[in-house]
């Protein structure tokens, strides 16, 4: 069990916001730049939205055949609180370093970049919620690679795989026990989640 960082990562400070974050949506137009025309990122090819949410959206996308996720964050959806715009990039470029030092956390690449408007990052994708499979996991020696569609594509979270089947909560007792240990983690580093639900949470 792990925990994704998108987009409510944050230094502690009084007065913050709500961080935000997506749930599932239809596929957008299959092209390598944002709505409003924008070149986005020429390094990955993208495949289409996995989620969204009020600051902005998440794409599945493709980089010499392995599979990321990107996640763009719009700075008019911030009601004009530029501070705390700010504040997410600053979290999020943080982040970057301390996602590799915890295996609770979904990895951040070293890739965040900022335009004018907007930002976004890359980070690893999760396992497949209806076959289980890792878009990037390795085929076994003398096997055929598994079958990975980003058409169909959505993440393994916590909240997809109770929409699917009754989970015991004892089950839950020890990725749980491993999820705290994450958040302590993040917040010996100065950081907070800020929206931690089913939906954030990777399995």
């Amino acid at each position: 069990m792990r925990l994704a960082m998108q987009p409510p990562l944050s230094a502690p400070q009084s007065g913050g916001g709500i961080g935000r974050q997506a749930g599932r949506v239809g596929s957008p137009p299959h092209r390598r730049q944002n709505h409003r025309g924008q070149t986005f990122d020429p390094d990955h090819e993208m495949l289409r939205c996995i989620g969204s949410a009020a600051m902005g959206g998440l794409a599945g996308a493709q980089r010499h055949g392995f599979y990321r996720a990107v996640k763009v964050l719009r700075r008019d959806r911030f009601q004009g609180d530029q501070r705390e715009y700010d504040r997410e990039f600053s979290g999020i470029q943080r982040f970057e370093p301390i996602s590799r030092t915890h295996d609770g956390f979904v990895t951040s690449a070293s890739r965040t970049r900022r335009h004018r408007g907007w930002f976004y990052y890359v980070m690893e994708l999760a396992d497949d919620a209806t076959t289980g499979l890792s878009p990037n996991a390795p085929a076994p020696l003398g096997a055929a690679p598994a079958a990975f569609d980003p058409a169909t594509y959505e993440a393994r979270t916590l909240s997809a795989v109770c929409q699917r089947q009754a989970v015991c909560r004892c089950r839950l007792y020890p990725p749980g026990l491993a999820l705290t240990a994450a958040l302590e983690h993040l917040h010996r580093h100065g950081l907070v989640h800020r929206d931690i639900k089913p939906s954030n949470i990777i399995l």
